[in-house]
Formats: C-alpha cells, sequence, structure tokens
C-alpha cells in the first residue's frame, strides 16, 4: 500500500521521473559488463574474478530488497531514492579510480545497493499510476535508455581517454539521476502486514523468473562475446568488445522500443498470457543460438526478454494486495538467478561445456513452461 504525502501522481509525470533516475544512474555499470571481459588485464583483475565482479552486485541485492521495503516504510521513497542516486554516481567514479580488486569489489556493492532501491522506487511510483501496464511499459524503456547510451559511449570514449577518464566522464553525465530524483514527491510505503519477506519455496511464476534471470540475464550477458567469437575466430579482443557493445545496446533497444507496447497489450489481453508467450520466445532463442544461428538467436532472446522482463512485475503484482512486497520478493528471485548466472558465465568463459550448459538451460525454462501451461488449464 502507498500513500503520497506531499502531491498526487497525475498522467506519467513522476513514473517517468523516477525511471530517468534509474535510467541516468545507471551508466557505469551497463558499460562494465562489455569493457570488463575485454580489458580484465588493463585493469589487473585475474580472469577468474570476473564472473565475480559482474555478479557480486546482484548478491548484495538478494540481502538489500527486503530491508529496501522497510526503508521505503521508515524514510519514504523520495528520500531513499535519492541516497541511492548518490550511491551509483560514487560507484561510477569509483570503477576508474584504479584502486584495485577490493575497491572493485566494494563498488560494485555500493552500486548493487542503489540499483535494488532505485528499481523498486520506479515500481513504487508507476503503481501509482491508473494504467499500471501502460506506466510499467513506459518506464521501462526509459530506464534502459542511458545504459543503451553508455554502451555507445563507453567504447567511443575508451578511443580517446585512459579508464579512468572514461569512467570519470559517464558518472559527470550521470549527475541527472540526482537532479530527477530531487524532483520526486514524497511517496510513503504503508506495509499491509508486519511479516516482512521471507524465502520459502518460490512460486511457480518466481521460478520462472530465477530461470529466464539465470540464462539471459546471467550466464549469456557474460558468453555472449564467447559465442561471437566462436561463430568467427578472427575477431579481435577490440572487435569482440565492440560487437558484444552492440548486442547488448540492442538489448536495451529493445526495452526502448518494444516495453511501451508491450504495457499497451497488457492491459488489453493480460499480464500472464504476453508473459507465457515471452517466456515460449526467449526459449526458441536460445536453441537458435545453439543451432548455430548467432545473430538471430541473440536479436529472438534480447527482443523477448525486453517484453518479459517488462510485463513480469505486473503480472508477480495482480491481484496482490501488497503489490510492493510482491514485486521485491520477485526481484530477489531475478537478482538470485542473475548473479549465479553470471558466475556460471564467468567459469564457462574458457569455452569449457558451454554447449552443455545452456542445454541444461533450454530443458529447465521448457520444463517450467509445461507446468505452467498445465497449471492454467486445471484452472
Amino acid at each position: 500500500m502507498l500513500r503520497i504525502i506531499r502531491a498526487n501522481i497525475s498522467g506519467l509525470k513522476y513514473p517517468l521521473y523516477s525511471s530517468l533516475t534509474l535510467s541516468f544512474a545507471s551508466f557505469g555499470d551497463a558499460f562494465l559488463y562489455p569493457f570488463l571481459p575485454q580489458y580484465a588485464e588493463v585493469m589487473e583483475i585475474p580472469v577468474v574474478w570476473i564472473g565475480v565482479l559482474l555478479s557480486i552486485n546482484r548478491f548484495i541485492r538478494i540481502l538489500i530488497n527486503p530491508v529496501v521495503v522497510k526503508l521505503f516504510a521508515r524514510y519514504g521513497v523520495r528520500t531513499v531514492t535519492i541516497t541511492a542516486s548518490v550511491m551509483a554516481i560514487v560507484s561510477t567514479v569509483g570503477y576508474g579510480l584504479g584502486w584495485g580488486l577490493l575497491s572493485l569489489v566494494l563498488f560494485r556493492l555500493i552500486w548493487g545497493m542503489a540499483y535494488a532501491i532505485l528499481r523498486i522506487s520506479t515500481m513504487a511510483y508507476a503503481f501509482e499510476h491508473e494504467f499500471i501496464g501502460i506506466s510499467l511499459g513506459i518506464g521501462k524503456s526509459i530506464q534502459e535508455a542511458g545504459p543503451m547510451l553508455a554502451l555507445w559511449l563507453g567504447p567511443l570514449l575508451l578511443s580517446y581517454f585512459s579508464v579512468t577518464n572514461t569512467f570519470f566522464l559517464l558518472a559527470l553525465i550521470s549527475i541527472p539521476s540526482l537532479l530527477y530524483a530531487i524532483s520526486l514527491p514524497d511517496l510513503k510505503y504503508i506495509p499491509l502486514a508486519a511479516k516482512g519477506i521471507t524465502f520459502n519455496i518460490p512460486s511457480l511464476m518466481n521460478l520462472m523468473t530465477f530461470a529466464v534471470s539465470f540464462t539471459v540475464d546471467g550466464m549469456l550477458i557474460v558468453v555472449t562475446g564467447l559465442f561471437l567469437a566462436k561463430q568467427n575466430g578472427s575477431l579481435t579482443a577490440l572487435a569482440i568488445m565492440s560487437f558484444t557493445a552492440g548486442y547488448l545496446a540492442y538489448r536495451r533497444v529493445c526495452f526502448i522500443l518494444f516495453s511501451p507496447g508491450a504495457g499497451v497489450v497488457a492491459e488489453r489481453f493480460g499480464f500472464i498470457k504476453l508473459f507465457n508467450f515471452s517466456f515460449l520466445m526467449i526459449i526458441t532463442g536460445l536453441v537458435l543460438l545453439l543451432a548455430g544461428w548467432v545473430p538471430a538467436g541473440l536479436i529472438i532472446i534480447f527482443t523477448f526478454n525486453s517484453i518479459y522482463s517488462t510485463i513480469a512485475p505486473g503480472a508477480i503484482a495482480d491481484q496482490k494486495t501488497d503489490k510492493i512486497k510482491a514485486v521485491a520478493l520477485n526481484a530477489s528471485w531475478w537478482d538470485i538467478g542473475a548473479a549465479t548466472g553470471a558466475l556460471t558465465g564467468g567459469a564457462i568463459l574458457s569455452a569449457a561445456f558451454l554447449f552443455e550448459t545452456f542445454m541444461i538451460a533450454i530443458f529447465v525454462l521448457v520444463f517450467l513452461l509445461i507446468i505452467k501451461f498445465w497449471k492454467t488449464d486445471r484452472n
């Protein structure tokens, strides 16, 4: 349950402000994914630590998501969002300081805490809109615009500036995040029950969220460059990083282009139907990827993962009284999947068991979808 303290939310103004806050805050994190696997030696980072650094922010989110609910209830959504924006900018500066492995671990933890807050904050303001699907869709589109810009700007800046100055400039461009956070109205979350978030046996939809995030947002994001290298062995490290950044940028473009439409379709035909269809198409893309159709597979996966990610909170929160608690729990399962998936992706960067690992993932996804259809038919 939410209550506006200072002003009423009318239209999409404040849901968009909260999404812009997250969008600008994500610059440093977005660029780190294509950058770190190819420039680990420059950063003096052992290869074995790449997966850890790219996943540790997600592990901390697993612990922080339940805390965010309490912080919102105690201090209000706006105040906590402003603090998270500052933390995000600091983390981007930290990536460029060159203080070594431990400092990178620290700043990844800071970013993980900031993202956990900003993500749930965007949902809190979106749920105040009359048409939640449209608000979530347009908001998700805005959230991904910043990281997409970072994926384009990062390699360009790196061509002219040092690693340190590249991250400093990305941090400078992130400052509007703080300005939009300050512009938000006070929003107070009032828990409907004293009991907090508990990790019992996950629901089927939370299991599906875990499986998708493990496979796509975890493993595939880390090993996209590996699939490209296996398809064309003549590519240089810079070319692989550039192509990887391009596909990850396309992933962000999908959120921008398809999220608003996904919200409209979900409002008309229902969140669950679109949830199931996008899940099926992700499986199709993974099959094409392993069959050797790498560009087609990546395009299908990233296209429908954007739709799935957009409408999943609405599907989870549908008919739930305490929507913030429901999406916070689902976000935790998403983070568990993405974190363990990134670690797994880092472990298979040597290309060992790449095919076998993704085959197992496809089998699990198909099994969960069959169970979902079976339960739907029984109801």
